[in-house]
């Protein structure tokens, strides 16, 4: 019997998995490559369109590679990739079977996340398919380069929390110093001047009014949403549909009275950039007449006062339990010193008489591990009255000097200071001939300058005066700011976000709409 002839197959092998260069590979390779910039800053931009020249001429140039694409994320972190559109396309090419290496800068670059970027190492080198970081010098699908990228992406990672923290350092800083932060253009009412400052936008702001105007009037968020959806009015980001839940957020932010929160929330984990409400987790900071108010004080309190009527009538239809006046108190008393909560707690006397008290809940421990005082309940439900009243006087600190002038008086004067404005224009322009006249022309700018500080006074004062002439004419406004004789549960837990008890004498009542009132206690 004739033997058979031996006949040997040999299976091609993934040039990528043999220890070769893969820049002179044994076949041609689909290459691509990664670039990102974490801002949107001008220094960031241009090192991406640097990036995206770079790797497409450094890709074409070798003869033994096939360019594919730069994949881009311009503006996006690198903490994680769930937004990364660019990236998750180019690993989406590689499930494909459409690429055979991809090239980018460093790892930090490709992820800040070590648990995102070994397992999409991993990932792509089961596929055959190769990562090469060129500033650290290493390709994934070389062996033993798992402790090697582990570290790396490690550096990467703290080098991005490090970033975060000095980012919360900065917010901080500014948040200390008073300022507010807004994105004007997605926030109805205001923009900003040359020097950063919040202005009015009168063309919206006279929507807000209107919006404040309706609530008071009766109607709902959703009646709202639909008359200005009906009337094209165009909400802040150019859209014709109102959401009764953009009412709400507009009627219930503060910075339509004139003050600001900052940290309102936070972000929890920086590398989910997941933000939560700030529930007390960190600090928050109040600023009182941060800037101009768009709504009247008097008008805002009112429209807290019915919005937390409807959160009430709301959560009974629901069946949900709205918070007991006996226990409103030990919802909202804070300890000045430690800023743990405060409870209630029954005192008997030598006399026999029983006396209520707020005292800390660490002092209350076993242990005294705060030295904070005792309060007794009926100062400081007499301290919480006052306080109130004070809140709802609206005339407090507000006078002006204009007050007694009438709309057409003020517009008047406008009109006046308008034509003496133009004058000094026209004037200027007539001087500008003459080289020699440098002293005249700084003394007209500086009049000019003069009046316009004047002008834009006057008009802050016609705009205030015509609100609140308006809402004079407005049926059925009901609103009823009368100072209260007795102590009230109800309107305490509409009106009153926190109460710091600073001392046995004092406390800090912090109300709705960023009001902040220092109040003593006999």
């Amino acid at each position: 019997m004739t033997r058979a002839t031996k006949r040997i197959t040999i299976d091609e092998v993934n040039p990528l998995l043999v220890k070769n260069d893969f820049k002179n590979p044994l076949r041609k390779l689909r290459v691509c490559a990664y670039a990102r910039v974490s801002s949107d800053d001008e220094d960031q931009i241009t090192s991406y369109n640097n990036q995206v020249c770079y790797y497409t001429d450094y890709i074409q140039s070798n003869p033994n590679w096939i360019f594919v694409d730069v994949f881009t994320d311009e503006g996006i972190s690198g903490t994680n990739t769930f937004k990364r559109t660019g990236f998750n396309k180019m690993i989406k090419m590689c499930k494909q079977g459409k690429i055979d290496l991809i090239i980018t800068k460093s790892v930090s670059r490709f992820a800040r996340n070590t648990v995102d970027s070994l397992m999409t190492c991993r990932m792509l080198k089961e596929r055959g398919i190769g990562v090469f970081f060129e500033k650290e010098n290493l390709n994934t699908l070389e062996d033993n380069i798992e402790l090697h990228l582990t570290i790396a992406s490690s550096v990467a990672q703290e080098e991005s929390r490090s970033i975060s923290e000095n980012v919360k350092w900065g917010y901080k800083a500014k948040f200390e110093r008073g300022e507010v932060m807004l994105v004007t253009s997605r926030f109805l009412g205001y923009d900003r001047d040359e020097n950063g400052e919040l202005i009015i936008n009168e063309a919206e702001a006279r929507i807000v009014r209107r919006i404040f105007n309706l609530f008071l009037k009766g109607l709902n968020y959703r009646e709202i949403a639909n008359i200005l959806t009906s009337e094209r009015v165009p909400t802040v980001t150019g859209k014709d549909v109102w959401n009764p839940s953009v009412i709400r957020s507009i009627l219930g932010n503060e910075k339509y009275a004139g003050n600001c929160i900052n940290q309102k929330s936070y972000t929890k984990d920086f590398l989910t950039h997941k933000r939560v409400k700030n529930n007390g987790e960190v600090r928050k900071y109040i600023v009182e007449n941060s800037h101009e108010a768009i709504v009247p004080k008097e008008i805002f309190i009112a429209v807290q006062e019915r919005m937390a009527d409807i959160n009430d009538k709301w959560k009974q239809k629901r069946g949900e339990k709205i918070l007991n006046s006996k226990y409103v108190l030990s919802n909202l008393l804070v300890c000045g010193k430690c800023g743990s909560p405060m409870r209630r707690k029954s005192w008997t006397k030598h006399n026999g008489d029983i006396e209520v008290r707020y005292g800390c809940k660490e002092r209350l421990r076993k242990g005294v591990k705060c030295h904070s005082d005792y309060i007794i309940e009926d100062n400081l439900k007499h301290a919480l009255v006052e306080s109130i009243n004070s809140y709802r006087n609206c005339q407090i600190n507000e006078k002006s000097s204009q007050t007694t002038l009438d709309i057409d008086d003020l517009q008047n004067k406008i009109r006046q200071i308008e034509e003496e404005i133009n004058k000094l224009k026209e004037t200027i322009k007539l001087i500008m001939l003459d080289p020699d006249n440098e002293d005249k022309l700084i003394a007209i700018g500086t009049k000019m300058k003069e009046y316009k500080s004047q002008r834009d006074d006057l008009n802050n004062e016609y705009r205030r005066l015509k609100y609140q002439n308006d809402l004079k004419n407005i049926e059925n406004m009901n609103i009823n700011l009368k100072p209260i004789t007795e102590y009230d549960e109800t309107l305490i837990r509409k009106l009153i976000n926190k109460i710091v008890v600073k001392n046995k004498e004092e406390i800090e009542v912090q109300f709705k709409g960023g009001f902040v009132i220092k109040q003593r206690m006999n």
